[in-house]
């Protein structure tokens, strides 16, 4: 059943088993995976079936990150959450990922890749995804054939991605749970704060108010926090009824080790030779019943060896016009440094084939105009390519979400984000360009033109709004806010679904791990009532 908490007239509190506060792709997976289970649901979202600017509004807060962008424009709030604008491109963690430990304070995930197998099994179905591959097939499709950049000694390995749809949950899975018997999803509905015991070691209820004024308050056996990266911090420290610092937040560990993926354009890779313009590392391929995609990325043990976070680099093809200019740059600089220009004859050739390119440059140059005189080949060259990375950042205690002293439109206080690199962060970068001039150089195949000021200048570094780590996992309550089952230390029925769990991230984008946790949290959240009702 759908209902809009706005229209609700006179509600009395709901009581349920099991509460779930977030209707993105992990609150709703955790929905599908109970239909039938004979326990009574309650989906809680905070906007509707669409966008809606008022609620949207309700993530606007207060960014002192050395990147600066506004936080409302990072997630989307209504049913399906962000994978209504989500990419598709969709990867486990590495086996690497899961048994990294950066440091003494920061722990490694509790938890294998094996142990979350069967649930990336399950999370590749609800996203649509083709077969389970990914780089064990990577002998099958030749690709030193049509990508002349890997080398015998793999600097950098090729890697595997799949792209879904993409799924938007929201719309996708909308039918099947206004269809399931033991669900209801509660639209507009936002959580002012979770209410514990005195002991707080059990959440009693959720308080929940509507744009419209409407008030309710929800009394569940279990209760799950699936609100966001960012959300479900704000809610644990919003909820102070019991426990002064938020719920959860004994070891003050809620909001901080604030992480997401970054990125930069790191230049040009020029081959000697084209590489094949049907490359899967420039367009990406049927395979198996999959959409796959190739990079390039570190080996783990090397990664390991150099004290480096986990990266990928991407290609895309430049065009004939860039070939050109970038040809006429390698001309000037070997005769600045006396030396006689490698290929001097195929590369003339090429910069008279495209002659227009240069006289458009010195007609804007004398004229000092963005009009051109003629118009220039935006035709793919398979031997200029565009070369950006996108790497993970290592966890950071100073790097955090808090409460601003600023409210929205509810009286709630909003978000402060103060996100933070670290030298380690950085040193992946310098790392990764070093590697892949390494491997052209060494490989015979080209080189590599960075683009001036690349790590200085983070203003140009790219986000990836994949909010992660604000809750982390941990064995130890020292060193975690939740353990391995995704349950808050300390409190029996609060569990928390959702990247801001994860210890680490990877490189790979979280959507498919966020729904293989999930899966595994609907699961545990089963097992728990078995066990309830055979004590």
């Amino acid at each position: 059943m759908l209902s809009d908490f706005n229209h609700i007239k006179s509600p009395a509190a709901f009581e349920v088993d099991i509460c779930i506060l977030g209707g993105g792709a992990a609150g709703i997976t955790i929905a599908l995976e109970l239909i039938d289970s004979g326990l009574s649901i309650l989906l809680v979202e905070s906007g509707g079936l669409e966008y809606d600017q008022a609620t949207q509004d309700l993530y606007k807060g207060e960014n002192v990150s050395f990147k600066d962008f506004p936080l409302e424009t990072t997630r989307l709030r209504f049913l399906g959450g962000t994978t209504n604008h989500w990419g598709g491109m969709s990867r486990p963690l590495d086996s690497y990922d899961f048994h990294r430990e950066y440091d003494s304070n920061h722990s490694s995930w509790p938890l294998t890749k094996a142990d979350l197998a069967p649930y990336y099994v399950k999370a590749h179905k609800l996203c649509e995804l083709g077969s389970y591959i990914y780089d064990d097939y990577l002998s099958e499709l030749n690709l030193a054939d049509d990508f002349p950049l890997l080398d015998k000694e793999q600097l950098l390995r090729p890697v595997f991605f799949q792209r879904s749809p993409p799924t938007r949950f929201g719309a996708t899975y909308l039918d099947k749970l206004k269809k399931a018997q033991n669900v209801d999803v509660l639209l507009n509905a936002n959580v002012k704060e979770l209410v514990d015991s005195a002991d707080r070691k059990k959440i009693i209820s959720a308080s929940l108010v509507a744009l419209s004024g409407t008030r309710a308050s929800v009394k569940a056996k279990q209760f799950v926090l699936a609100a966001g990266g960012l959300e479900n911090p704000r809610i644990l420290l919003l909820s102070r009824t019991n426990s002064e610092k938020g719920i959860g937040n004994s070891h003050d560990l809620v909001g901080r080790t604030y992480m997401d993926h970054f990125g930069a354009y790191i230049g040009k890779a020029l081959f000697h030779k084209p590489i094949n313009a049907d490359s899967i590392f420039f367009r990406e391929k049927k395979f198996m019943g999959a959409q796959l995609g190739a990079c390039l990325a570190p080996s783990p043990k090397r990664a390991e060896k150099q004290g480096v976070g986990n990266y990928i680099l991407l290609f895309s093809p430049g065009t004939e016009s860039d070939l050109s200019i970038e040809m006429l740059k390698s001309i000037k600089n070997d005769i600045a440094n006396l030396k006689w220009p490698e290929n001097a004859i195929s590369k003339l050739s090429k910069i008279i084939a495209n002659a227009d390119t240069f006289a458009n440059l010195s007609y804007k140059n004398v004229f000092d105009t963005n009009d051109s005189l003629f118009d220039v080949s935006t035709k793919s060259s398979g031997q200029l390519c565009n070369v950006a990375i996108n790497m993970e950042q290592t966890p950071n205690d100073d790097s955090r979400v808090t409460l601003s002293a600023e409210t929205d439109s509810l009286g709630l206080q909003k978000i402060k984000l103060d996100w933070q690199l670290n030298d380690k962060d950085r040193q992946t970068l310098r790392t990764a360009v070093k590697e892949l001039a390494s491997m052209l150089g060494r490989s015979g195949t080209g080189r590599l033109r960075t683009t001036s000021n690349l790590e200085s200048n983070e203003s140009n570094y790219t986000i990836s709004c994949h909010h992660s780590g604000t809750t982390r996992m941990a064995s130890d309550r020292t060193k975690g806010v939740v353990n391995s089952d995704c349950r808050v230390h300390g409190i029996a029925n609060l569990y928390i679904a959702g990247s801001s769990v994860f210890p680490s991230i990877g490189w790979a984008n979280p959507t498919l791990t966020i729904v293989a946790l999930s899966v595994r949290l609907a699961e545990t959240l089963k097992l728990t009532f078995t066990a309830n009702e055979n004590a």
